[in-house]
């Protein structure tokens, strides 16, 4: 399969998970979270739909397009409760073929994180998961740990 075609193919599941996301917060709104907050969440989401349909081509690739991927996938990857349980119910009713991936228990099997985007995400998740119990006090120790070994060796 050539890439643009890989691309075109991923773009369109990514554009509906996107809508699956936003139907996922408008119909089960998170616990703690008002209206507002939840048009905001739309908006942003909006916003990356609009990307993704008017990327430029010399950007409509595979490795642009992944890190989008994740963006969407933050809050339900390490998140829980009624949005959480409908994205991925819905997600397995289109067939998509995304699979659920806690990315802060594989940065932690690993024991290292290996680039930015690992860094921005254990930062944006680290209180939220041991909050939830989706990894203990000791995982978290180890996380900070990692987190201040990459950015030693960034500085």
């Amino acid at each position: 399969m050539d890439k643009r075609r890989a691309y075109n193919e991923e773009s369109k599941k990514l554009l509906i998970v996107i809508d699956i996301a936003i139907e996922s917060f408008q119909k089960y709104m998170p616990v703690g979270m008002n209206q507002s907050q939840i048009d905001r969440i739309v908006s942003i989401h909006e916003e990356w739909k609009n990307e993704i349909i008017n990327t430029s081509p010399e950007s409509k690739n595979l490795k642009s397009l992944k890190y989008r991927i994740e963006d969407v996938f933050t809050y339900f990857i390490d998140g829980s409760g009624e949005t959480v349980a409908y994205f991925w119910k819905k997600l397995e009713e289109e067939n998509l073929n995304y699979k659920y991936e806690n990315k802060l228990k594989k940065i932690l099997k690993r024991g290292t994180i290996n680039n930015i985007h690992d860094y921005n995400h254990v930062i944006d998740m680290i209180v939220v998961s041991q909050q939830l119990g989706l990894i203990s006090s000791e995982d978290s120790k180890m996380l900070n740990k990692l987190l201040g070994e990459f950015e030693s060796r960034k500085k």
